[in-house]
């Protein structure tokens, strides 16, 4: 049997998998795990913002005042206080996200040890307390060599290709879920067949990103109070489906293991 129809073979048994077995259940706990991790670093951005030239406290009043005018003196007075304790809740913050990411990454080791019949290991603790910030440092620098990357082809390539510009953010994606599963498969696996599992994996979370996408500027703008409660569960149910896809791809390694 040719490679590429072994890995068909592998990708389609495992998405049938993803159905049978519950690993709807494993994307749900990792949808919670990363919220939980990702609140506290929405409050340092919002501590962040008071920093930035373009945001003047002048306006924030302006638009108080005209929606709670009776309120407005009190808000100000809570705003005042939250940028005078801006590193004490940015520190805070940062601890409570650190802690909930270790927890998130903890769980992700469970749910790819469950998938893949234990190809992907859980690891030792003290791994997961040093991996996690190496990982995120990692992390950003592939998104930053992936901005600036776009940002060229952006000038080098003409408009009617823009396609390709889209595609360019499946690499940042993949080098991302190569470190990911790298990091958790036990014993020796095949680069190219974890680079192409990686290739993979990130092209279907890229086309769930465009649907998801294609929602906010088309159904989104509809309706002011229904179309944002509905974006609020389809952003959810998204974030399930990318998990539910980086699990999919870690069955996707145990298949082409055990296939002869």
């Amino acid at each position: 049997m040719s490679p590429y129809r072994r890995f068909s073979k592998a990708a389609l048994l495992s998405l049938i998998d993803v159905f049978k077995e519950s690993y709807t259940y494993h994307s749900g706990a990792l949808t919670y795990h990363f919220l939980l991790s990702m609140a506290p670093l929405t409050v340092i951005l919002i501590n962040l913002l008071g920093f930035l030239p373009l945001i003047e406290l002048s306006r924030i009043e302006e638009t108080i005042d005209q929606i709670f005018p009776q309120y407005t003196n009190k808000v100000i007075h809570e705003i005042l206080e939250v940028q005078k304790r801006s590193k004490e809740t940015s520190a805070i913050a940062l601890g409570l996200s650190y802690f909930f990411s270790v927890g998130f990454i903890r769980y992700l080791g469970k749910a790819f040890s469950f998938v893949s019949e234990g190809e992907l290991t859980e690891r030792r603790e003290l791994f997961y307390w040093v991996f996690m910030p190496a990982f995120l440092l990692g992390l950003v620098l592939i998104i930053s060599s992936s901005f600036f990357l776009s940002i060229y082809l952006k000038l080098v390539v003409p408009k009617n290709y823009s396609v390709i510009i889209d595609l360019s953010y499946v690499l940042p994606g993949t080098l991302t879920l190569f470190a990911l599963y790298r990091s958790f498969i036990r014993g020796s696996f095949s680069i190219l067949k974890l680079l192409a599992i990686s290739a993979y994996v990130s092209f279907l979370m890229f086309a769930s990103q465009l649907g998801f996408t294609w929602y906010i500027a088309n159904v989104f703008k509809g309706s002011l109070l229904y179309g944002s409660l509905t974006t609020i569960i389809i952003s959810l149910l998204w974030i399930n489906l990318i998990f539910l896809t980086l699990l999919y791809g870690a069955r996707l390694i145990y298949r082409l293991r055990r296939e002869p």
